[in-house]
């Protein structure tokens, strides 16, 4: 048979089962067949003696069968080819169920042949499914993916309705489900852009999911990224609503904490991770590193002193600052604030007393450290001292880094040699200021301002009485021995 096309005419009192193409090289070889009213360039007979016009529509009841290529408004190069210079589609298909089924008629085991190509030049689109399926109101059977575009890389090669129920493990490898390269220059190609607008996540990912065979533990979302700006951007047109934020990870694998975010150097050291329970750790992840029970953790691992936690405000007005700031959830209970005051700076503690936070510590930059009292029936400040403290309480240093005065766990003050007590020129000042408080010097037993002293003296036993007594009361409180 040759590769021309033939068509069988359209009669009303054709045989229903009448072969439906013969070739136009069949009339050469009948010969006679040649003599038969001609309509049109050729003609060709159809089964029963019908004869098969090939100018004219035809229409075709039986199976046909072309053992050529055949052509459709072109000269064929392929089995079949179809040409349509005109607007509209080239091929309709209109089919009750399935409409086109592809498949290759062997495996080619590696070698590399493409299923299906299409060559796109407009700014239309290269495929468009328009979804009109999906499972109506009421009804309760079976269904598919509901899906405008199903791609499966089965766990068995065997099975291509779910992938899931074969014998042949698919252990083949770099298969994708599906492979986009985007090469245009212009900023405006997109490898996938998505309008969503349904009432569901634009993207869902089931990675690994614990209801199938699980083939590894690959991640679900793994980016490469060569370029120079973000990896990925969130622009957020909305204020998100209560509980929710641009971007959320969540535990949903069991009660106790689980990384959500971790952050690595080029060698794979973390730096920082996030964990569900709200512990966050900022630093390096070295082979000397421990977690700590902290909610906030942040580490250095560099000689000198590093800038391991900095809290900046670009506003240096005197008064402006930064603030950390602890609660209870509802209601601030203390602050520490560091303070721009001119080219100086200042650093304030305050604690929540009576509902309303209060200064009590003060340092300043160009000044001195205050510490302010709360309620009046307590210490301005309180120096406690450890379980057997052997070391000073509390110490004075003066600029050389010399000790001048010590407060000892007894409640013993020393005061180093060459420290004075330099008192007041106006009103004085009293040691002891009542007859009842203890007093001695040099290390005698203190005692209550002695009594009894005998009166003035009138003569000379009186004056030795007098002078006696006061002798006893300087010894009594040490001043004499």
């Amino acid at each position: 048979m040759s590769t021309d096309c033939d068509v069988v005419s359209r009669s009303s009192d054709a045989a229903p089962n009448r072969r439906a193409f013969l070739r136009r090289s069949g009339l050469v070889a009948l010969g006679a067949a040649a003599t038969a009213p001609v309509f049109g360039p050729a003609l060709a007979s159809a089964e029963g003696g019908r004869i098969a016009y090939l100018e004219a529509p035809n229409t075709f009841t039986a199976n046909q069968t072309i053992s050529a290529q055949l052509g459709i408004g072109v000269t064929p190069l392929y089995p079949l080819e179809v040409a349509n210079p005109n607007p509209g589609a080239a091929v309709y298909v209109n089919a009750h169920t399935m409409a086109l089924l592809v498949t290759h008629e062997r495996d080619w085991e590696g070698q590399t042949f493409d299923l299906v190509n299409a060559y796109h030049k407009s700014t239309g689109d290269a495929i468009f499914i328009a979804h009109q399926g999906g499972v109506p109101t009421g009804y309760t059977g079976s269904i598919g993916a509901c899906a405008a575009l199903n791609l499966l890389v089965p766990y068995y090669l065997d099975d291509t309705t779910t992938g899931r129920n074969g014998s042949v493990v698919n252990t083949r490898t770099g298969m994708k489900g599906l492979f986009i390269q985007t090469q245009a220059t212009a900023s405006a190609a997109s490898a996938v852009n998505i309008d969503h607008y349904a009432n569901a996540p634009a993207v869902l990912i089931r990675n690994q999911f614990a209801a199938n065979p699980r083939a590894g533990a690959a991640a679900a979302l793994e980016i490469l990224d060569g370029g120079t700006t973000n990896s990925i951007m969130v622009r957020k047109e909305s204020e998100p609503g209560a509980g929710e934020a641009a971007l959320v990870l969540r535990n949903e694998v069991t009660e106790q904490p689980i990384t959500l975010f971790r952050g690595k150097d080029k060698v794979g050291n973390s730096r920082a991770y996030i964990r569900s329970d709200g512990t966050t750790v900022l630093g390096l992840e070295s082979a000397r590193w421990r977690a700590r029970s902290a909610k906030l953790q942040v580490d250095s691992s560099a000689p000198g002193v590093q800038d391991t936690l900095a809290l900046t405000n670009y506003n240096k007005a005197v008064g402006d600052g930064c603030r950390v700031e602890w609660s209870d959830g509802e209601t601030p209970y203390s602050y520490l604030e560091g303070l721009f005051e001119g080219p100086n700076g200042s650093l304030l503690l305050s604690a929540r007393s009576n509902g309303h936070a209060k200064q009590r510590l003060g340092i300043m930059g160009a000044g001195a450290t205050s510490i302010y009292g709360g309620a009046a029936e307590s210490a301005v400040l309180q120096v406690q001292a450890a379980a057997a403290q052997t070391g000073d309480m509390l110490d004075l240093v003066n600029s050389s880094g010399q000790i001048t005065v010590a407060f000892l766990a007894s409640g013993t003050m020393k005061l180093r040699d060459g420290v004075n007590v330099e008192t007041g020129q106006q009103s004085g000042t009293k040691i002891g200021t009542s007859r009842t408080q203890r007093l001695a010097f040099w290390n005698a037993l203190p005692v209550s301002q002695p009594s009894g002293t005998p009166a003035a003296a009138t003569n000379l036993a009186s004056a030795l009485a007098l002078v006696n007594s006061l002798r006893q009361s300087l010894v009594t409180v040490g001043l004499v021995s």
